[in-house]
């Protein structure tokens, strides 16, 4: 798969911005979502990704992190994981970046099915392609996730 040049380009942008600020923090980045799919459009879409972190952030982490992903900012969708065996859900705490807004809070980018995005057509930005670290979902977690309550 491949990448919108435009896409592509804001993407590595955001890296180098998270680079800048905390080197050595991000292990991993892969670009999900329109970007991935032939379905992005410059200047309405933005661009999702899974950001693997060499480490669990600390504050001084989170708050740089914050400074990087202001609102208003450039148009990213992302979650910063420190563990893919045990990835966070939806009701859980993750750091992540939602409609230019930074939040420590619970992630409605972390579910079964965007796990398994990641998995099947994640671009990696940095690091190996997503099939080979990240494990495919359970199977009865998908199911449960996509049928609700």
């Amino acid at each position: 798969m491949s990448l919108d040049p435009a896409a592509a380009a804001l993407a590595t942008d955001r890296l180098n911005a998270v680079d800048a600020a905390l080197p050595g923090l991000v292990e991993s980045f892969w670009v999900t979502g329109s970007a991935t799919s032939g379905d992005w459009r410059p200047g309405v879409s933005d661009v999702d990704f899974v950001a693997l972190t060499s480490r669990v952030p600390t504050a001084a982490d989170l708050a740089a992190l914050a400074a990087v992903h202001v609102p208003g900012g450039p148009p990213v969708d992302g979650v910063y994981v420190a563990d893919l065996a045990d990835p966070p859900v939806a009701e859980e705490p993750a750091p992540h970046v939602q409609d230019g807004a930074f939040s420590t809070g619970p992630c409605g980018l972390c579910t079964p099915v965007g796990w398994l995005e990641l998995r099947l057509r994640g671009v990696p930005l940095r690091g190996p392609a997503p099939a080979g670290v990240v494990p495919a979902p359970d199977p009865a977690a998908l199911r449960a996730w996509l049928l609700g309550p």
